[in-house]
C-alpha cells in the first residue's frame, strides 16, 4: 500500500483536508530562513486539530540544539532534513527517525542515487526523493524515468515528492514497489477555502485501484 506525506502545512485548512484524506504523515516548516516557515505555537495549535498522523519538523540549516528542543517540544515523530544537511551532524542526531531529503536533477543516474541511498539507509528511517525543484515527473517518462526509479526504490524507504499529474499515475503499476507519494501543502485561496481539485483526483484514483487505503 501507499503511505502519503504532506509537506509545508501552514494553516489548518490543509491540516484537515490531508488528515482526512489519509495521509500518515504531516510536515511542518521549522527553518526560520524558509518562506513556509511554520511558529511551533502554530504547530501545536494545529496539530491539536487532527488525530492519527505523524508529524515531522522539516528543518533547513537549524542548529542540531534547536532540532532536538524542536522534535521534543513539538513530539516530533519525524525530523526531515535538507539535501545539503552536513554529514556529521546527521549522525549527531542518531537515535532520531530521520527523513533525509535527496534532490534529483535531470542529470541525475540512478547509479548515483543508488550511492546516496545506500550511504544514507543506516542514519534515516527514510529518504524523500526531491523531483519538484527540477520540476521533473519521473512517472510521465521525465528524467530518467519508470526504469529508473525501479533500479532505485527497493534500496530504502523512498518517498517521491514530484509534480505529478493525474494521466501518469497509471504509470504506478509498472514499479516494482511502491514509494510513499508526497504531496505539498499551500496558501489558502481566503481562510478557510482551498481547492484541492487535482490532489483529490489523483488520491481518488489509487483507491479505486486500491493502491491506497486511507484507514489503513
Amino acid at each position: 500500500m501507499i503511505v502519503l506525506k504532506a509537506s509545508k502545512i501552514s494553516h489548518l485548512t490543509d491540516a484537515r483536508y490531508f488528515s482526512a484524506r489519509g495521509a500518515s504523515v504531516m510536515g511542518f516548516d521549522l527553518d526560520p530562513g524558509s518562506p513556509d516557515f511554520v511558529k511551533p505555537e502554530q504547530v501545536h495549535a494545529i496539530s491539536d486539530w487532527v488525530d492519527g498522523v505523524r508529524l515531522a519538523g522539516e528543518f533547513g540549516q537549524n542548529s542540531i540544539e534547536e532540532i532536538l528542543h524542536l522534535s521534543d517540544s513539538l513530539k516530533l515523530d519525524y525530523i526531515q532534513l535538507p539535501h545539503n544537511y552536513d554529514r556529521e551532524k546527521l549522525m549527531e542526531l542518531s537515535g532520531k527517525k530521520i527523513i533525509q531529503q535527496v534532490l534529483v536533477e535531470n542529470s541525475t543516474t540512478p547509479e548515483e542515487l543508488t550511492h546516496q541511498i545506500t550511504d544514507l539507509a543506516p542514519l534515516t528511517r527514510a529518504v524523500e526523493l526531491d523531483f519538484v525543484t527540477q520540476n521533473i515527473n519521473p512517472l510521465a517518462g521525465e528524467g530518467f524515468g519508470i526504469e529508473g526509479l525501479n533500479r532505485i526504490i527497493d534500496l530504502h524507504h523512498c518517498f517521491i515528492k514530484a509534480p505529478l499529474t493525474p494521466d501518469s499515475m497509471a504509470n504506478l503499476s509498472k514499479l516494482t514497489s511502491f514509494p510513499g507519494l508526497t504531496f505539498t501543502g499551500s496558501h489558502e485561496e481566503k481562510v478557510g477555502f482551498k481547492s484541492f481539485e487535482d490532489i483529490d483526483t489523483i488520491i481518488d484514483y489509487l483507491e479505486e485501484q486500491q493502491w491506497f487505503d486511507p484507514y489503513a
